[in-house]
């Protein structure tokens, strides 16, 4: 299985397994962080074009994976943000 993401026509990630387990561990909560969402505008439009893509060869067939992905921008954590207790 392969997984890539590619952002503004740049490959920002890409990761194959071969073991399906490996994936499952990958996916089941795993955070890939590329700092400040604004710094993969490479071409400053204002736009970012996601591509997110994966390839899989499964035996027999029916086999499959499910996968859930989230993209985000959050907002700094600023010192009033945090709660001391």
């Amino acid at each position: 299985m392969s997984f890539s993401i590619t952002v503004d026509g740049v490959e920002v990630t890409d990761f194959t397994w071969n073991d399906p387990e490996d994936a499952l561990t990958f996916f089941s909560d795993n955070f890939v962080g590329y700092g400040p969402i604004s710094e993969l505008d490479v071409d400053e439009d204002g736009l970012l074009e996601f591509s997110i893509a994966f390839s899989m060869v499964t035996a027999p067939i029916g086999n499959g994976f499910f996968g859930s992905i989230l993209i985000g921008d959050p907002p700094p954590v600023t010192p009033h943000d945090i709660l001391l207790v």
